[in-house]
């Protein structure tokens, strides 16, 4: 069974810890993981900057699971949740773990060539998953 999770940022930490992708600079304290049957195949951690404002600090999904659209579902369940905690713009950088893939729903930021932006929440539930379109 497939099931998205929120969990506090101590269980994202050993999970990213246990994969050997854990980075000392991320503090979050939000995430969502993915089990399939009992087993943690992904996570994502993400923080609400400002009252509108979030921010995806990395999406992973375990590389045997890659290439089957749960990196889809769990931006999908973060950019629920902040939906719903009413934040209207996400950023994130293309430096996080396993997000390149998933880029194309991001706009690119003038300052700077890393950093991303979904400049309306409301806009990228309206388009089909890009599974649907293919």
């Amino acid at each position: 069974m497939l099931q998205f999770k929120p969990v506090p940022g101590e269980l994202l930490v050993a999970f990213m810890k246990q994969e050997g992708k854990y980075c000392e600079a991320v503090k979050s304290q939000n995430g969502f993981i993915l089990e399939v049957d009992g087993e943690i195949i992904g996570a994502c951690a993400y923080d609400i900057l400002e009252h509108t404002m979030g921010y995806i600090h990395y999406i992973y999904v375990k590389p045997a699971h890659r290439r089957q659209r749960f990196g889809d579902g769990l931006i999908r369940a973060v950019l629920n949740s902040m939906d719903l905690h009413g934040v209207v713009s996400v950023a994130c950088s293309s430096q996080s773990t396993e997000l390149e893939g998933k880029l194309y729903v991001f706009e690119r930021f003038e300052a700077t060539g890393d950093q991303y932006r979904l400049s309306s929440i409301s806009d990228f539930f309206k388009r089909p998953c890009k599974s649907e379109g293919e």
